[in-house]
């Protein structure tokens, strides 16, 4: 609304009661939640009873204990989180890798790889198809069968793509050439330069004694 405008009386009861459907929508949608765990904290005989709504009736604590002294809970979560973990960081060197790739403009084949990734994004194998290629890997009935298959997500693909494509063309830190190297380990070790002229004439000059780091030739003598 602009400032310095008085709202209408219209306006106002709209906002009223829009503020009232979605108070009631919002507390429609956490009251399962909450009788969840309220049911969770409740005894069984009031749970029958259809007693518990909103607070734990009969208050006890043996759900919890059965299900953390149940074996398989323990293993279904420990797949929970490498799922979590592992996928992720799959997902994050694959996806990674192939993005770097398809940022680079001057890459033969590029256009390629690219309808290859969106296409797969619009059209799907299915679950046949899915179920053929796991098994014929040697991937069926283990935990990669669900963190591979989907390693590598289109949307973010194209995403990363895009980081990569933004960044300035030398944001990669520029290398010192070998003739620079060679120069620098020549006059360090070789020449033992100390004054700015005598430095000035061993980067201009090949190093007197033909390899670099070699013991400096006695014929050889520095400038005036």
């Amino acid at each position: 609304m602009v400032s310095g405008v008085r709202p209408t009386r219209g306006h106002r009861v709209f906002q009223g009661v829009n503020g009232v459907i979605l108070t009631l929508v919002v507390l429609l949608t956490l009251y399962p939640f909450f009788n969840i765990i309220a049911r969770s904290f409740s005894g069984e005989r009031q749970i029958r009873a259809g007693e518990v709504t909103l607070w734990p009736k009969g208050f006890n604590l043996t759900t919890y204990e059965i299900v953390f002294h149940d074996s398989m809970f323990w293993r279904n979560y420990g797949n929970t989180v490498f799922y979590t973990v592992v996928s992720t960081a799959v997902a994050m060197v694959l996806t990674t890798c192939y993005a770097y790739v398809l940022s680079k403009k001057n890459l033969k084949g590029r256009g390629a790889l690219v309808g290859i990734a969106v296409f797969t994004m619009f059209f799907t194998g299915g679950l046949i198809p899915n179920y053929v290629l796991i098994t014929s890997l040697g991937l069926k009935n283990s935990v990669w069968a669900i963190a591979l298959p989907n390693a590598i997500s289109v949307f973010n693909l194209l995403v990363m793509k895009a980081f990569f494509e933004s960044l300035p063309r030398n944001w990669r830190r520029p290398r010192r050439s070998t003739a620079s190297v060679r120069t620098a380990s020549c006059c360090g070790s070789c020449c033992r330069c100390r004054r700015r002229s005598w430095r000035r004439w061993c980067s201009s000059t090949r190093c007197p004694s033909g390899t670099p780091g070699s013991p400096r030739s006695s014929i050889w003598t520095a400038p005036n």
